[in-house]
C-alpha cells in the first residue's frame, strides 16, 4: 500500500522521495517512476510533509530533532501510527497519526 500512496501523490502533482530500509531495489522495480534514495536523510531533505507508511523499527528510532534540520517543513503524517508522537511535537513538528486526535 506505501507505494500505492506514494505514486498517488505524485500523481497528483506531489514531488516524491521514498525510502525503504529493506526493499528499496524491489520497490525501485515495481514503481520506477518514483524517486528512491537508500539514505534516509535524503528522503527526508527539502521536505515539505513526510509521509511515514511503514513500520520499519528503523524509523522509530529516527531523531526528530535531527530530522528537523533536514526538512523545509516539520510536519509528519505517521499513516502507520508507529512513531513516539509527544518526541516529534517535542522537537517541534507537526504531526498527525492515524487514529489519534491532533493536539
Amino acid at each position: 500500500p506505501a507505494l500505492s500512496v506514494a505514486k498517488a501523490l505524485q500523481e497528483q502533482g506531489a514531488r516524491v522521495r521514498v525510502h525503504d530500509p529493506e526493499a528499496v531495489e524491489n520497490a525501485r522495480a515495481a514503481t520506477p517512476s518514483l524517486d528512491y534514495t537508500d539514505e534516509v536523510d535524503k528522503a527526508f531533505e527539502g521536505a515539505e510533509l513526510v509521509v511515514h507508511l511503514t513500520e520499519w523499527p528503523q524509523y522509530r528510532q529516527l531523531d526528530p530533532g535531527h530530522m528537523s534540520t533536514l526538512v523545509a517543513q516539520p510536519r509528519i503524517l505517521d499513516a502507520r501510527n508507529a512513531l513516539d508522537i509527544d518526541s516529534w511535537r517535542a522537537a517541534g513538528w507537526t504531526i498527525r497519526a492515524r487514529g489519534r486526535p491532533a493536539r
